[in-house]
């Protein structure tokens, strides 16, 4: 599908690709690592020598940084669905010619008298099995994350500046438009990942 999409790539196919390669390219990269380093070749020569829209090039440049940390912000099965034991799954595979036997009352309105008391035995399964929390502890949780996410930022950066890592991330601060690259990092709070960048742009203002 992506490939497809990247075949005569327009604006609104390239952002339907990276959409489905933030969902699927994790799994991708441990399966068929090849494919997914050849639909970021493509996505490169997109970047450079296309005439895609400024905030179809904005999306290419964030992929890019989603790739450096694995896809980690988008794993195969969120943790929120994974909630059942893999010994205890039972998988069903379904075709769409497969023939079905569907059970029709469940077309039908049934009427529960004791709503209220169900829903309510509901709600406490529920919170068992999402182990939800009260809304301080979550907005406490929040705080947490956005603490911690700072603090590994510098952190993120060096390993960014890692020459293992490095090559795969040409292309992605555009120094012949470093304002534009400086202004997506920001955007998406990590604007602590164009200090090099800044520095660039005070000894060459040209680049600005």
């Amino acid at each position: 599908m992506v490939a497809r999409l990247l075949k005569n790539p327009t604006d609104d196919s390239v952002v339907l690709a990276i959409e489905l390669m933030k969902e699927c390219e994790q799994k991708l990269s441990q399966v068929y690592p090849r494919t997914l380093d050849s639909f970021f070749s493509k996505l490169g020569i997109l970047l450079h020598q296309s005439s895609l829209d400024k905030p179809t090039l904005c999306m290419i440049q964030i992929l890019f940084v989603v790739r450096a940390g694995y896809f980690n912000a988008y794993p195969p099965i969120p943790s929120g669905l994974d909630l059942v034991d893999e010994d205890d799954q039972f998988t069903h595979i379904i075709e769409l010619d497969n023939p079905c036997e569907p059970i029709l009352m469940l077309d039908v309105f049934q009427y529960d008298k004791q709503f209220e008391e169900n829903e309510e035995k509901y709600r406490k399964i529920r919170r068992i099995i999402l182990d939800e929390t009260s809304d301080n502890d979550e907005e406490d949780d929040r705080m947490e994350i956005k603490s911690l996410g700072g603090l590994n930022l510098n952190k993120f950066n060096n390993r960014l500046m890692e020459p293992a890592v490095l090559w795969h991330l040409e292309g992605l601060f555009l120094r012949d438009d470093a304002q534009f690259s400086i202004n997506v990092f920001a955007s998406i709070g990590l604007d602590g990942l164009t200090n090099a960048l800044r520095e660039c742009c005070r000894a060459n203002p040209t680049h600005l």
